[in-house]
């Protein structure tokens, strides 16, 4: 069961709409709801502000100022950060059945109580992992020890 849980939350949380934003002005194809609505004046802003680069110098007015149209631009795209909630808002019919699935999911295994006897068998397991990897660290630091020497 806690299986479940960890496979139902790397589900949720690798979801499209979970994704941070890009820095870069290039967003992978997949990603298509992060794009910023005016692509095409992002590009030309880019083309401009490498030509006024190219033409007045790094350090020039004119390039700082194309740069700064640049930024203006593609900070004021939608990104995922200040899009609704998937509960709000859903980008396509497919991903609002996927998270309404795993949202009722994650409720039912929130929702059921472990019993005493799984619990004290998940504790058992976790102190036998813990013996094991304890003996296991020791056995790297005779082994590294003997590399040494």
């Amino acid at each position: 069961m806690v299986s479940r849980v960890i496979i139902l939350f790397s589900l949720l949380s690798t979801c499209k709409a979970f994704l941070a934003p890009h820095i870069d002005w290039k967003i992978p194809r997949g990603c298509s709801f992060l794009k910023a609505h005016n692509n095409d004046a992002l590009e030309a802003a880019r083309e401009a502000a490498l030509r006024a680069t190219a033409t007045f110098g790094v350090h020039s007015v004119q390039a700082k100022l194309e740069w700064e149209t640049f930024e203006d631009i593609a900070s004021a795209g939608t990104f995922a950060a200040t899009l609704p909630a998937l509960d709000e808002q859903c980008f396509s019919h497919l991903q609002c059945q996927e998270y309404e699935a795993a949202s009722l999911e994650l409720s039912e295994l929130i929702g059921q109580e472990l019993d005493e006897s799984a619990v004290a068998a998940l504790v058992a397991e976790n102190k036998q992992l813990q013996l094991e990897n304890s003996k296991l660290i020791h056995r790297c630091f005779q082994i590294s020890a003997l590399t040494f020497l």
